[in-house]
């Protein structure tokens, strides 16, 4: 484990995507007020900024067989994996996301100082680029916006900046 009592002798920069978006941003937040250690770029991806509410229905709380039906028709992936066993062996880390995700409350606080940079995809349901946008609030630093067009078998995928 680091030692986080002295400067760290390089850079750091944190990136996280979906659920992770968020931690990497409350770890840029602890670094800079109990640490004195400012990250140098905070990178997330596919998540809505933390202030901004849940839209969907909570399931972290639902009886396994409901939350496993209602998180199917949610998710492609889970549709995908029909062993049973493997399901159940999911179900936990499955569950402990949810209920983080679903539970997190943004606690207003300074602003980072630290660029941000954001990545979303231009069709993506579950976080818009307008939710994606909204990171810019958190920084007083730069903010880019990369926003990442739908794959095709004909395409490929390609970041635009706004």
């Amino acid at each position: 484990m680091a030692d986080l009592t002295s400067p760290p002798d390089r850079p750091i920069a944190l990136f996280g995507h979906s659920l992770g978006a968020l931690l990497a941003f409350e770890c840029a937040r602890i670094l800079v007020a109990e640490h004195g250690i400012q990250p140098v770029r905070l990178l997330v991806s596919g998540h809505r900024a933390p202030h901004l509410p849940l839209r969907e229905e909570t399931l972290h709380h639902l009886p396994d067989a409901e939350f496993l039906t209602k998180l199917g028709e949610r998710s492609r992936t889970l549709r995908a994996l029909t062993d049973p066993e493997f399901r159940k062996l999911l179900l936990p880390m499955l569950r402990a996301d949810f209920t983080a995700s679903e539970t997190y409350a943004f606690v207003p606080g300074p602003r980072l100082t630290c660029p941000i940079t954001a990545l979303g995809g231009e069709q993506d349901e579950d976080a818009p680029l307008g939710e994606i946008a909204a990171w810019q609030r958190h920084t007083t630093g730069r903010f880019e916006l990369t926003a990442f067009a739908a794959a095709t078998s004909s395409s490929t995928t390609r970041g635009r900046r706004w």
